[in-house]
């Protein structure tokens, strides 16, 4: 290297007009024997440098030594863009909005879901992520599109698709109460990702179906490097993670809703701990007999009175400092015919909530190898296994989330530190110990000492006993072929999957406030594509260019799901199965499946490397839409225009680089499987007869896909010898034909219609600069 005098390993040295060469070691050192006397040149080539020569006297029996140094390529704005379908394409060809962010940048961020990771580094994109442990994480671009879709980009691994689906329930998503599950992005390891790029715009997706009409994001992992030796990579480190922005909870006034307190029959001052609220007596000091004190399961002497004072940081006392420790490990290497890289990664999470922790290990393997001049393979494959227990609950309830009552329905002076007496969190005949006891308020000793809780659970007790697990089993890979059948023309067949298996368990253990419960949730998600393709890249003259590609795609995906809840409650302490059931647990199995064929195209024109003009077409057949109109198109057109390469501006000391583009394109979204005709469910049987239900939504046998039209114009503009940089884009979006639910009248005997309704219109300025 030039300019740091470091040895280059697996540079392609070649003598020229001979077909002799070799390739540089470790240390940059190579040798070629039987190389005729007389003058001969050298010519050096490596990724990322300008070509090198050197010429040399070679003299018949003597070895003769030379150094060559090469020169860094500086990165150019025509550098190749990885685009839909896995289509290289000049940056500058490109006629819509592109956006690319480094792997190492999002490996710095520390996220454990790359997704977070990509919060202000891309114009357009709005992320929000859950701050708890395995929490989900959520990106739009150019905002919602679909009253009734996921709404979020299609996310491509490698030339996989994977699935992003979030299995999070009902009342977690509206706030009535659950957890936090994650989604499936969270799987993919920040360490193995080499770049992302983002399309935005419905004409940069156009080629991937109705699944991109919200963008798409792809991810191109790392691969083996040229070099002889088996490169190693190890890395680890640990991060350590602490909640603030803690509510200002006031702690002038304890529990219950009188200033007055009780007292009982020895003179005792006794608080009303059946009020779950902190509007009771002032906190003043007085010596109060507290819940604690009518056992000995503290050790301190019952009947003792303690202070009556607040504790300003109990909530913050409650949550530990989670920490993460991470450890990748990869191998790689790379000839003049292949290359490949293996990875591992250890990931384990204490979370800050008590007793919570999530562990993940991800196996990952890509490669690629020349079978022949023109045959070549290559194949990638991902393993992912999760493990978590202890996530932290959410919403408004008291049996799996302390929120509720630390927020709203709790009592000041409670003590939650370190050594404090709500941390022993049962008595010894296994009933719960808390503070919000049942008929506190009449002032005598009876509810205390009975124990009987009315409203909020012991936190302690809730992370402890009505904790929830869950676990997950992923594969995803792809086999690909390739034959050059000529030097401008490929064409590939591909195979690709996408598979895993996730269980989570919930449980409400005997002696909540709540009903003793548990529930066992397992679902089964695959997607497998065929395709195959033809590409061409070529001049068609001096002055005109072509790039195209077309081809076929076969996906065929499945959902299954078997669920389990007890009913009546838990007839043994401690034991959580279906089979523990008091009465006749609640089953409940599903499965779907949806097949989808596409056919596609795609092609540029370009002139002079000054102007492109550009055009896309799909064809997609939905099995989700009725027979005779399942099909839909996806048409696009772009044009750009690059015209920093004028003769009159190319010797500018100021603009460095310039480009025009401009873009229209409609894109098509089906619905989920079974809304087109009635479906009825079977259901447990009562007394031996087994049941149907009946669909509370009628569905429409007439359904349209939504259709995405939209457009868009902007510049891409560099200045100073590419210091300062400044993108801009205008775009407008329309998605007509809705898919929604329509509320009607319950005396038809359902509550709402499946129909095409409503026009949803997107319109933005995306700004983006850099300064180097």
């Amino acid at each position: 290297d030039e300019t740091t005098s470091e040895p280059l390993p697996g540079v392609n040295v070649v003598v020229q007009d001979l077909n002799q060469g070799a390739a540089t070691n470790a240390d940059g050192q190579f040798e070629i024997t039987g190389v005729p006397a007389g003058s001969q040149t050298l010519v050096a080539s490596f990724v990322g440098y300008q070509q090198g020569t050197a010429t040399v006297e070679v003299s018949a029996g003597e070895t003769t030594e030379v150094q060559i140094e090469l020169v860094p390529t500086e990165v150019q704005l025509d550098d190749v863009v990885v685009t839909a379908l896995g289509v290289e394409r000049e940056q500058e060809s490109l006629g819509y909005a592109v956006s690319e962010v480094e792997g190492e940048d999002l490996e710095q961020a520390g996220e454990e879901n790359f997704i977070s990771s990509m919060a202000g580094r891309v114009s357009g994109a709005n992320v929000s992520s859950s701050n708890v442990m395995g929490g989900s994480s959520r990106i739009t671009i150019r905002g919602p599109g679909s009253l009734s879709g996921d709404n979020q980009p299609l996310i491509v691994v490698d030339g996989v698709p994977i699935d992003n689906s979030n299995f999070n329930s009902l009342g977690q998503n509206t706030g009535s109460g659950g957890y936090d599950y994650g989604n499936a992005a969270s799987m993919v390891n920040p360490s193995d990702i080499q770049s992302v790029t983002v399309l935005k715009g419905a004409s940069a997706a156009a080629l991937y179906g109705s699944r991109a009409a919200d963008g798409v994001i792809r991810i191109t992992t790392k691969s083996g490097q040229q070099q002889d030796a088996i490169g190693l990579s190890v890395q680890t480190g640990v991060t350590a993670s602490q909640l603030y922005n803690f509510p200002n909870y006031q702690n002038k006034y304890g529990g219950g809703s009188s200033p007055n307190f009780f007292q009982n029959a020895q003179g005792q001052l006794v608080a009303d701990y059946g009020t779950d609220q902190s509007w009771g007596p002032r906190l003043d000091g007085r010596q109060v007999r507290e819940w604690h004190s009518y056992d000995d399961v503290s050790g301190a002497p019952v009947g003792e009175t303690s202070a009556w004072d607040a504790h300003p940081n109990n909530v913050e006392n409650f949550y530990n400092t989670g920490a993460t420790w991470n450890t990748n490990v990869a191998f790689s290497q790379g000839g003049e015919d292949y290359n490949y890289r293996l990875s591992f990664k250890n990931s384990m999470q204490n979370g800050n909530s008590v007793e919570s922790e999530l562990d993940k290990r991800n196996f990952s393997f890509n490669g690629s190898l020349d079978l022949t001049d023109k045959l070549t393979a290559t194949a990638s494959a991902n393993y992912v296994v999760e493990d978590a227990r202890g996530r932290p609950g959410s919403g408004y309830t008291n049996a799996n989330g302390p929120w509720l009552q630390f927020n709203h329905f709790g009592q000041r002076q409670i003590d939650l530190s370190e050594g404090a007496p709500m941390r022993d969190i049962q008595r010894p005949d296994g009933t719960q110990r808390s503070w919000n006891w049942a008929n506190s308020g009449l002032g005598t000793d009876a509810a205390p000492q009975t124990g009987a809780i009315i409203y909020a659970n012991n936190p302690f007790w809730i992370r402890r006993k009505n904790y929830q697990n869950d676990d997950s089993d992923r594969f995803y890979g792809k086999a690909r072929v390739s034959y050059d059948l000529a030097e401008t023309t490929t064409a590939s067949v591909q195979a690709q999957t996408d598979y895993y298996t996730t269980r989570q368990q919930e449980r409400i253990a005997i002696g909540s406030v709540e009903q003793s419960e548990y529930e066992e949730d397992m679902r089964e998600v695959q997607e497998s594509n065929l395709r195959a393709r033809i590409s061409h890249d070529g001049e068609l003259t001096d002055v005109l260019s072509l790039q195209a590609t077309g081809g076929a795609n076969y996906r065929y995906s499945t959902l299954s799901r078997n669920r389990g809840a007890t009913q009546g409650g838990l007839s043994t302490r401690g034991v959580f199965t279906l089979e523990n059931s008091i009465s006749r647990p609640q089953i409940d199995d599903y499965f779907q499946e949806q097949a989808l064929i596409g056919l596609f195209g795609d092609v540029t024109l370009g002139y002079q490397d000054l102007a492109y003009l550009g055009g896309s077409l799909r064809s997609d057949w939905s099995s989700t839409l009725p027979a005779d109109n399942n099909n839909y198109l996806y048409p696009s057109v772009n044009a750009s225009i690059v015209f920093s390469n004028l003769a009159a501006l190319e010797e500018s000391d100021i603009l460095s680089y310039g480009k025009l583009r401009l873009n229209w394109s409609q894109v098509g979204s089906d619905t989920d499987p079974y809304r087109l005709s009635f479906s009825y469910p079977i259901q447990s049987s009562f007394r031996g007869t087994v049941g149907q239900s009946l669909p509370n939504t009628v569905p429409n046998a007439n359904l349209k896909p939504e259709i995405k039209k939209g457009w868009e114009i902007g510049t891409q503009l560099q200045f100073f010898n590419d210091r300062l940089g400044l993108d801009a884009t205008y775009y407008s979006e329309e998605t007509e034909n809705q898919i929604i639910r329509v509320q009607g009248s319950r005396a038809s005997g359902y509550q709402s219609r499946l129909l095409n309704a409503g026009t949803i219109a997107n319109k933005g300025v995306e700004l983006q600069a850099d300064i180097t």
